[in-house]
């Protein structure tokens, strides 16, 4: 199915996926990168969006953005809230933080969520900070 929103797509979303913590002889951690996910989104500004939202860690400059998922139409799950991704929205580059546990509100993705998702895309909250 093609989203209806198809012919507004105004972002660029690339979330990096983290690989499983490996630890070397020396004892020192590291986690690899794997492939990232890209999502392209129709995504509008949300002046209303309060404080309360905002992550920690998030300037107070950052924009908050409603975002509906393109292409894909859903979500991975490999995304997860607070999950950070480079993001290029209306040709502007910047960094995005996917806001914690707003998908799909108010249903989540179970039952009339995951209808509106499959026919419309999934629905998120984050925050845009420019470079």
């Amino acid at each position: 199915m093609l989203s209806p929103y198809r012919n507004f797509v105004n972002a660029q979303i690339t979330f990096l996926k983290a690989g499983k913590p490996t630890t070397n002889s020396a004892g020192n951690v590291s986690t690899p990168l794997e492939p990232s996910i890209t999502v392209q989104a129709y995504v509008k500004v949300q002046d209303k969006r309060s404080d309360k939202h905002r992550p920690e860690g998030v300037s107070e400059d950052a924009i908050a953005y409603e975002c509906i998922a393109v292409e894909p139409m859903i979500l991975p799950p490999e995304i997860k809230p607070l999950q950070k991704a480079k993001v290029v929205i209306s040709g502007e580059v910047g960094e995005f933080i996917l806001e914690n546990g707003l998908i799909n509100p108010p249903y989540g993705r179970e039952g009339l969520g995951a209808t509106l998702e499959e026919r419309s895309g999934t629905k998120f909250y984050g925050w845009f900070t420019r470079r």
